[in-house]
This record gives structure tokens, sequence and C-alpha cells, in this order.
């Protein structure tokens, strides 16, 4: 089976190195990447993704703003969240944003791939 992942990441070395952690779970994986919350949005709204993987703060729409929405127009769609910002309200919000997993930059990558795996069922 084939995957598809959408990543919202504006920081393009950490884009890279999520990437390549996909790979490495599996190669048939398909990846596509966008750099705001607006174009996560429009990625989102047009094609069948399987998992989003999201920051939070990125310029033009934020994260947790393009959370929300893709969340009402796609409820079961997982989420998974990045975030520079380790505090209780920002995890709480993404929370009820319909994230589904949150997790701390910088990644430790053995839980990010584990929650990758997890949110796709793999």
């Amino acid at each position: 089976m084939t995957y598809q992942i959408l990543i919202a990441e504006d920081e393009i070395e950490a884009r890279v190195i999520v990437k390549e952690a996909i790979a490495e779970i599996d190669a048939g994986i398909e990846v596509v990447a966008v750099e705001n919350g607006s174009e996560a949005i429009e990625q989102a709204t047009s094609k069948n993704f399987d998992l989003i993987i999201m920051d939070l703060r990125m310029p033009v729409m934020s994260g947790g703003e393009a959370l929300k929405i893709i969340h009402m127009s796609e409820p079961d769609l997982p989420i998974l969240v990045t975030t520079g910002v380790d505090d209780e309200e920002t995890k709480t919000e993404a929370l009820k944003g319909g994230a589904n997993i949150i997790l701390t930059k910088p990644l430790d990558l053995a839980e990010f791939t584990s929650s990758v795996k997890k949110l796709l069922g793999i």
C-alpha cells in the first residue's frame, strides 16, 4: 500500500530531516511538502492524504490555524504536530484543534518514526 503524507514545515532543514525519516520507514511513502498553513489547507482539501505532519509556527498562516480548518473538513485525518514551543497551553490548543500527537523540536527521530507508524497503522 502506498501512503500519502503532507508535511507543512517552513524550516528547510526540518523538512529534510522529516522527509529522510519518513523514507526510512518505507520508501513507498509519497510526500508532499509545503511551507505554510495556507498551502497546507490548499493541499489537504484537494488531495487525499493518510497523514499530515504540521509545524505550529509558520509564516502566512500558522499551523495552529490551518490545523483547525483542516480538522473541520477532514475530522478523521490523523495529524502529527511538531513545535519548538514546549508548554502545556500550546499542546492543549493543538489537541483541541485536532492534533493526534504533538512532538517537541528538536525531534527525537525514534519517537517521530514510531508516531508516524502508529498514525498510519503500520
